[in-house]
């Protein structure tokens, strides 16, 4: 009924965890199937899935939103689940997810939520940015999203057919390798809901992510904020080489964010520093990357 896509790009050990997660779901065997999508065709992951008893495929067009297209057409099942590599599953996610499904036939697009895990302690001014979960949605319950709300991208499911229809994701948007990338999910759903679908989040799929160790840093946190911008320009080319409107964001970031953020960092309880160079750096980054750049 339900096949679980995992797409991987040289992260074996991550992937092994999340196998384990998968593997000590509460439901009973047959209930879903486990795909992988190797992103680099290497035999620890084959070796990984194989010992697991997860179908496996190595998609050689470097990509996430490549390897889920891929994952879209080597579904059979009536349902995909994303899942990313670096989750960590809790056991009832997928039965949770097969009474949600069962009980409303009428759902054909469904995410969750996700908190936050690190590999090593992170330093102290990093935690403001991943002390609580996230969540499209603070409802409590099996709920519509508004436009404005989005599914995450590490836990979502689809019926396969629904996307397979629409071509499933664009290529050009999402990580590529080690290559920070975003907005593949969001274009997605825009697209669903411009053809009527609904799009459902429920809090009881959950799951733990991984905080990726490039985001650590402040070169990091700048470096996701610049990609952001690259790839909001991309899906809305109107954006993309506006020089007087970088000019404008740039002299807004000078007048007011810059004088805010030192007052934070003077004032405020449990402000580092680093929060405010991030919050500079970041949104000059973001202004950068959406109007500065021609996009193709």
């Amino acid at each position: 009924m339900v096949t679980v896509a995992i797409c991987t790009y040289q992260r074996p050990a991550l992937l092994e965890r999340c196998l384990k997660s998968l593997v000590d779901q509460q439901v009973a065997d047959g209930s879903f199937t486990i795909l992988v999508v190797d992103n680099a065709g290497q035999k620890e992951v084959r070796r990984l899935a194989e010992n697991h008893q997860a179908l496996y495929v190595h998609e050689a067009k470097i990509g996430l939103s490549a390897a889920r297209n891929r994952a879209l057409a080597e579904t059979s099942t009536t349902w995909i689940f994303y899942l990313d590599d670096d989750a960590i599953t809790y056991p009832d996610l997928v039965k949770n997810f097969l009474e949600l499904v069962k009980k409303s036939a009428h759902i054909s697009a469904i995410g969750g939520r996700f908190e936050h895990y690190f590999a090593s302690p992170p330093p102290p001014w990093l935690l403001r940015y991943y002390d609580t979960d996230v969540r499209p949605s603070e409802r409590t319950s099996l709920v519509i999203l508004q436009d404005h709300e989005y599914l995450l991208g590490g836990i979502m499911a689809f019926k396969a057919d629904l996307l397979k229809k629409i071509a499933g994701f664009r290529e050009d948007l999402g990580m590529k390798g080690q290559d920070n990338g975003y907005g593949e999910e969001n274009e997605l759903q825009d697209r669903l809901r411009q053809q009527g679908t609904n799009i459902y989040y429920s809090p009881k799929l959950a799951m733990k992510h991984l905080v990726h160790p490039r985001k650590l840093s402040i070169d990091g946190q700048v470096a996701m904020a610049y990609a952001h911008g690259r790839d909001q320009a991309k899906v809305d080319s109107t954006t993309a080489n506006s020089p007087l409107r970088l000019v404008w964001e740039y002299l807004k970031i000078w007048q007011f964010t810059i004088p805010l953020e030192i007052l934070r960092v003077v004032f405020k309880p449990d402000y580092f520093w680093q929060n405010g160079v991030i919050s500079v750096r970041s949104k000059m980054a973001f202004a950068r990357g959406k109007y500065g750049r021609i996009h193709p």
